[in-house]
């Protein structure tokens, strides 16, 4: 046998397990790589759902209706404004939004955050403005807009999650 078939025998077999090597280092590369990509998405989503639920937790002063703890009360059929309550609940909106949930808000969300936390600054704490039919239409209005937007970061608004979950083939 000549000394080229020889060595064409050895090097054929190292030649086909280094391109195997090669496209299963590829490919083991490329899938570990789309798994930690998939597990930071999973992480920074947690952390949104995280920042949605502690906004949601302090809006409940927002609500209009009887108690001491709300913005605007109902007492005697009559909307009361407390701005000592007002300004203590821009201080909890402060607080989540400059603490370690604000760092996961979307752009959407932080506008229509912004937004609310401004006007009730600007209407009931700086200027202590009674209240009207209009100012209260509008604080409903920007309060909504904000309740909206937790529910679309969480994906529940109008309960769209759960349609999705029930029309899924499992």
């Amino acid at each position: 046998m000549p000394t080229e078939k020889v060595i064409l025998l050895f090097i054929y077999p190292i030649a086909i397990s280094a391109i195997g090597s090669a496209i299963t280092y590829f490919l083991t590369y490329r899938k570990l790589k789309r798994e930690q990509s998939i597990l930071l998405v999973n992480k920074l989503a947690d952390k949104q759902l995280e920042a949605a639920e502690a906004v949601w937790a302090i809006f409940e002063p927002t609500s209009i209706s009887i108690g001491d703890d709300k913005l605007i009360s109902i007492q005697n059929g009559e909307y009361i404004l407390s701005h000592e309550n007002a300004a203590l609940f821009v201080n909890e909106m402060n607080k989540v939004f400059c603490g370690k949930h604000g760092l996961y808000f979307p752009r959407k969300f932080r506008h229509c955050f912004h937004e609310f936390r401004d006007f009730i600054i600007y209407n009931f704490v700086e200027r202590k403005l009674e209240l009207n039919s209009e100012l209260v239409k509008e604080f409903e209005l920007k309060r909504k807009g904000v309740r909206l937007a937790i529910r679309n970061i969480i994906g529940s608004c109008d309960l769209l999650a759960i349609n999705d979950i029930k029309d899924e083939k499992l």
